[in-house]
């Protein structure tokens, strides 16, 4: 607690005495200091007191802001390395679709290509079937011609002795029983050909003229109408007896188109169905216009008219 001391009167002493009294004072006051509150104006002190508050508060406050911005700059900085990633990836995209669309350009150029040369090679295709069609009509027609002279005969059994003479034989007694006469000069060859069964192998007579191959196949119709044609029993042949079926020997294309044409008779109501001169005909009754099979189409275009 300040003590507020007041100084002894020096009023009559000597200076001597005044000193030696103003030395003991000064060493009291050594030994024995006072501290005297100095007069400090109230506002002053509060002031004060009200400055370290804030500089406390405004380095609390700044540490703070220090690592407000130390997770902000460390949050950035991982997705600144994301998005540095994300951008990488995406350069990368851009060049493998770069890469993607020069092999599209590629292909579609390519493809370009393939698409004029199949063009070119329908072209030579259309081209090469039409050659090939007008080749096969021409083979079937020199076909036809070497076969115009010529007939099958069929059913007549294979014998292992058998020789052409043997066959010109049996071709000269088919013919007495058709009621005609076949001279050994009006045939020109005679011999057999592969078929479904061997004991019964198909014999084809080639005719010096087609004349007489007609006369042959008009005699069977007629003899075959009159419900007297000519069997293996006539002919007095070996083996159980079976009709002789007499017919003109046909080209490769003729004999298929024939096929098609007489199962489309026996489907569609066609009485008639026969060969001429190596082409099909088709008539649906007595009286009725005859009707020229030149291909498959033309069987096509008669369902289509039903």
């Amino acid at each position: 607690m300040p003590l507020n001391r007041t100084p002894p009167s020096t009023s009559g002493l000597s200076p001597s005495k005044h000193n030696s009294t103003l030395r003991d004072l000064i060493e009291d006051d050594k030994e024995y200091p006072v501290t005297e509150t100095p007069k400090v104006k109230q506002g002053f002190r509060n002031k004060r007191r009200r400055s370290d508050e804030v500089g406390d508060r405004l380095a609390s406050f700044m540490v703070e802001i220090k690592d407000i911005l130390e997770s902000f700059k460390n949050e950035q900085k991982t997705k600144f390395d994301k998005l540095e990633k994300i951008f990488l990836a995406v350069d990368d995209i851009k060049k493998q679709n770069g890469e993607i669309q020069n092999s599209v350009d590629f292909l579609s150029q390519k493809y370009d290509c393939i698409v004029t040369q199949i063009g070119k090679l329908e072209s030579e295709k259309q081209s090469n079937l039409q050659y090939l069609q007008l080749l096969e009509d021409r083979l079937d027609n020199y076909e036809r011609l070497s076969r115009a002279t010529c007939i099958e005969i069929r059913n007549i059994p294979t014998v292992k002795s058998e020789t052409k003479d043997s066959l010109l034989n049996t071709i000269i007694a088919t013919g007495k029983i058709l009621n005609m006469s076949i001279q050994p000069n009006e045939i020109k060859d005679v011999f057999r050909f592969n078929s479904r069964d061997p004991a019964y192998k198909t014999v084809l007579v080639d005719f010096n003229s087609v004349l007489t191959k007609e006369r042959v196949i008009r005699m069977y119709r007629k003899t075959s109408k009159e419900n007297n044609r000519p069997t293996t029993e006539k002919l007095r042949l070996t083996g159980p007896p079976k009709p002789i079926f007499i017919s003109e020997s046909l080209s490769s294309k003729a004999k298929r188109l024939f096929f098609f044409t007489k199962d489309f008779a026996n489907s569609n109501q066609y009485t008639y169905c026969w060969t001429s001169s190596g082409k099909i005909y088709l008539r649906r009754k007595e009286g009725a216009p005859v009707i020229l099979i030149r291909n498959e189409s033309d069987l096509e275009n008669l369902k289509s008219q039903k």
